[in-house]
């Protein structure tokens, strides 16, 4: 069995969680000194299901030293959307076919890395512009909460506003209005009165950046 594989695996996949060795070894139930001492001797085969199952991964493959994606794969669909971080973006250019693809990924990771109000409201975007920067780039494609349509916490929001579709800050003002920022120092903030909060719809909330960056 080819353990180094499965620690590199290992590392890449806690990264991508942006999770730590401590929490993995809080998640199986050992020291992190053990889990230290697994990359020189290797991982006991009495613990590989329990690694198995925090990553989604087939614990019968990786005893095999192979990394194999278990049964419970969610498929996130990848809309033929651009939000703009910047002046707005169409909301789709085909709209009878808007998903462009189908992107798999483990439905442990989802469950433990994204707080979202259910898996099967998860889909996928790509943003376009640089407002957003340094926190994602333009071409990054987002995690969003399409179960998420009303300003409850301060967070990146999607919203369509006079038939655009934007990626923006948003912070709930004390006066009921919404203050509206980007993450580019060199994009103003501006604010949204309370009166005019029917001009705007949220689509949902961004919550992960496949870049590896949690929202």
């Amino acid at each position: 069995m080819n353990q180094d594989h499965i620690f590199s695996a290992v590392d890449a996949t806690l990264k991508s969680m942006d999770r730590t060795k401590s929490w993995l070894c809080d998640q199986i139930g050992v020291s992190t000194q053990n889990f230290n001492n697994w990359s020189k001797r290797g991982i006991p085969l009495s613990r590989l299901p329990a690694v198995a199952e925090v990553f989604g991964w087939d614990p019968d493959e990786l005893r095999r030293g192979r990394i194999v994606t278990a049964s419970d794969e969610l498929a996130l669909p990848l809309y033929d959307v651009h939000a703009s971080m910047g002046t707005g973006a169409e909301p789709h250019d085909q709209p009878s076919d808007p998903i462009v693809s189908l992107v798999k990924v483990s439905r442990r990771w989802a469950s433990t890395a994204l707080t979202s109000t259910s898996l099967n409201n998860l889909s996928l975007i790509t943003a376009t512009g640089n407002s957003m920067s340094p926190t994602f780039s333009d071409g990054d494609t987002l995690v969003v909460d399409t179960g998420i349509n009303q300003l409850e916490n301060d967070g990146i929001y999607v919203l369509l506003r006079d038939g655009n579709l934007f990626i923006k800050r948003l912070e709930l003002m004390l006066n009921g209005g919404i203050l509206v920022s980007s993450d580019n120092p060199e994009h103003k903030p501006y604010t949204i009165s309370k009166s005019d909060l029917s001009e705007i719809h949220i689509i949902g909330k961004a919550l992960w950046a496949l870049t590896g960056k949690s929202l």
